[in-house]
């Protein structure tokens, strides 16, 4: 799921912030932005964003500076129409049993067929190394193979697509299959073939800084008249961060204070100590490619919680603190032991920008699916055990 970009322009000397204004650019979703013919573009960042944003910026604009720290690996995407004929065949419930069936390759599940059979799943059929029984060794020889096989294809379409030598080899992912978000796109790498699109590669350094005029990297200032900030998503700065207040449990205690002292939860949902309260989509639960079904996952899961405390008369419920270390066994029984593989990588969000650790540390080790099934059985056979429950 990509990040919001957004515009920042040279009016004078103010400067403004905005998500995409298509006043500023002309066209609309579907391109014709006529206005940036006369204007000098930067963008910074190569991630999910600016992979689908770049390409039509630099058929509009009249000069595109791409502002590189680390290239992404960019992939066939390959869409194509679907035909009408096999959708009207396709079984209630279908959507469910082709999502599962994809999380699970993903995971590394055996899978009897890929439904989707993309991009994705074709690289991730043979990855077994997620399991936890898997021995180190074997576990290092998958992930070696699997990196090889997938980044070698990458680089190798870079090569093929891109004419400059010097940009090519700028553009080619360097690190490992699990290091940065994959990316699909037919015209992103060809978009570097336009004599009015500069690759500006910092090799890992980044941008220095912003100036009235434009923006400095690698020691020079590129005069710009407007900025679009691909720069993705910020998951580092704090849980409760985000929530632009401060949940308060018994005793007056706040979240961040909570979490501070003890970080527990039950499957990232319940906090002892915070009743009648459901955190969704928090550390301690599931991460899936597809991001809304770990969402949902989790939101039928607390409809089902609310409809066991309606139906029984319950007016508060609270998760025990037995419950949450029981959870924690388990999810060190299931961790992913990838330490070393991310702190060769390069820093991205999947193991805090350098600092953090593997972000797959923080969720559940078995995988989306199988989160699923945990919590199904959960609810019929520790739901009354696991919850303090009073009465109305």
């Amino acid at each position: 799921m990509p990040g919001t970009p957004g515009i920042a322009d040279f009016r004078g000397h103010s400067f403004h912030t905005m998500r995409w204004d298509y006043q500023y650019t002309g066209g609309g979703p579907m391109g014709d932005m006529v206005n940036l013919k006369d204007k000098r573009v930067g963008v910074v960042g190569t991630g999910c964003t600016a992979i689908q944003c770049i390409p039509p910026l630099g058929e509009w604009a009249k000069e595109l500076y791409v502002f590189q720290r680390t290239p992404s690996p960019v992939n066939v995407r390959g869409n194509r129409p679907t035909d009408p004929d096999w959708a009207s065949k396709l079984k209630p419930g279908w959507q469910l049993r082709r999502t599962e069936n994809f999380l699970s390759i993903l995971s590394g599940a055996p899978q009897a067929e890929d439904l989707v059979d993309d991009g994705w799943t074709q690289k991730f059929k043979d990855v077994r190394h997620y399991k936890a029984s898997t021995a180190p060794d074997a576990r290092a020889e998958v992930l070696e193979r699997v990196d090889f096989e997938l980044m070698q294809g990458v680089r190798t379409r870079v090569d093929e697509l891109v004419q400059d030598p010097e940009t090519a080899e700028a553009l080619k992912p360097w690190y490992g299959l699990l290091c940065k978000r994959l990316t699909f796109h037919d015209s992103y790498l060809q978009t570097f073939n336009r004599p009015n699109v500069i690759l500006v590669d910092t090799k890992g350094r980044g941008i220095e800084r912003i100036t009235e005029n434009g923006i400095v990297a690698n020691g020079r200032e590129y005069g710009l008249d407007c900025i679009i900030y691909a720069t993705g998503f910020d998951i580092s700065s704090g849980l409760t961060a985000s929530l632009e207040f401060e949940p308060q449990g018994d005793g007056g205690m706040n979240l961040a204070q909570r979490w501070a002292r003890e970080f527990t939860t039950l499957h990232g949902l319940l906090i002892s100590g915070f009743p009648n309260m459901f955190f969704i989509g928090g550390l301690q639960g599931a991460i899936a490619t597809t991001r809304t079904y770990d969402i949902s996952v989790q939101t039928e899961h607390c409809a089902r919680i609310v409809e066991h405390c309606r139906a029984n008369g319950i007016g508060k419920f609270s998760v025990t603190p037995e419950a949450e270390q029981n959870w924690q066994a388990e999810m060190a029984a299931h961790r992913l032991d990838l330490q070393q593989y991310f702190q060769d990588c390069t820093p991205s969000y999947f193991n805090g920008d350098g600092k953090y650790g593997p972000v797959w540390d923080y969720f559940y080790g078995g995988g989306p699916v199988e989160y699923r099934m945990v919590l199904e059985n959960w609810r019929k056979k520790k739901l009354d055990k696991d919850l303090s429950l009073e009465r109305r």
